[in-house]
Order: C-alpha cells, then structure tokens, then sequence
C-alpha cells in the first residue's frame, strides 16, 4: 500500500506540472468548479512545497521546471510587496500566490495573511536543483539571482533580538486563536518564532 501510494504522487505530479504548463496548485488540473476551493491558488507555506518535494528525489526534474517560472515571476511582482509593505529591499512572497504572481498578503485574517517568507522557502527548489544535476549555468543565470535577491529582503527582515542574534521581525501565530471578553476571537502576536520556523527557512536559504 504504501508503494501504491508513493507512485500515486508521482503520477498527481507527471500528470499536472510539464514544462511550459502552470505550477501544480491546490486542486491542480482536476478542478471542475467555475470557483474551486481556495480559488485553485498556491498556499506557499506548505502545500506548493510538499507537491514538488518528489520531483528531485524521483527524477522527475523536468516536473519542476513550471514551479522554477513561477517563482521567476513572483521574484519581480515580489520585489515591490517587499519595498511597498516592509521598506525592505529584495523580493517576497506571502503563504497565497495566485496565477498572476500576487505576492501580498492574501485577503482574510491576518493569523495566515501575514508571513512573509514564501519566497525564501520556495527558494530550496531551485538549490534542490543545483545539488541535484550541478548545472552551474543554471545556478549562475537562473537561481542565484533569485535566491540573493530573497536573500536580501531576510537580511533587512531581520532584527536584533538584544542577545547578540539576529531573529526574524514580528510575526503571527499562524491559525491560532483565542476569545477574549465579548466572545471577540484574536490572534497571538510576537516574534516567539523568530527562533524556530522562520529563523530555519532563512539559515538554509543563507
């Protein structure tokens, strides 16, 4: 069974991420609803990346070549979400993209809208890549310009926690809420993730 299981992700990926198609989304080319669940986008704080983490390991490079365009195009949409909303140089990307590479916060709560390092996350693809067939040409032209433009917006991102680190800014707790006098529900707030998460994603794209 879990055989079975690992060839049916293989085929889900062969079958809706070919080179010069769009990037496998969340219901990817089976979708049958003129307005599908979450609006067929890409949830980029884990979705996108679990579909593609086979497409290395299971010598299906060519399935990644859709997900590199579109992190090419958001690396130019995301350079303005990065100076527009965090004075920060370099490019960024929140957890819900789009087929037009919108890369601001999505609409809806801020407990999932704000976090700001899908860009930095996405990135591990393209290095994936490189450690994979060690083209340096496509590092050269391809990926190293994107990875260090992502690079420097988590090196403006982040802040000095006041114990000789650097910590990522302030963030939300993502899907946590609590209710507060009046029944009013809310989401927790502060930077306790600067030393876990976020702080991994920007040590392994560095």
């Amino acid at each position: 069974m879990a055989a079975l299981y690992f060839q049916y992700g293989r085929y889900l990926l062969i079958a809706c991420s070919r080179p010069g198609t769009q990037a496998a989304n969340l219901q990817g080319i089976w979708n049958k609803e003129v307005r599908p669940p979450w609006r067929s986008n890409y949830t980029v704080n884990i979705n996108t990346e679990m579909n593609y983490w086979p497409a290395e390991t299971c010598n299906l490079e060519e399935c990644h070549e859709p997900l590199f365009d579109l992190i090419e195009g958001i690396s130019v949409s995301g350079r303005s979400t990065a100076e527009t909303h965090y004075d920060c140089r370099g490019w960024t990307a929140h957890h819900n993209l789009d087929l037009w590479r919108k890369t601001t916060p999505a609409k809806g709560s801020a407990s999932w809208a704000f976090w700001p390092m899908a860009g930095a996350w996405l990135c591990r693809h393209l290095w994936d890549r490189y450690l994979f067939g060690r083209d340096e040409e496509f590092l050269a032209t391809k990926a190293y310009p994107i990875m260090r433009e992502a690079a420097l917006f988590c090196l403006d991102w982040l802040i000095e926690d006041g114990e000789g680190h650097l910590v990522t800014s302030l963030l939300l707790r993502r899907k946590i809420f609590f209710l507060m006098p009046k029944a009013t529900m809310c989401s927790q707030y502060g930077n306790y993730d600067g030393y876990g998460r976020h702080s991994r994603v920007v040590y392994v794209l560095y």
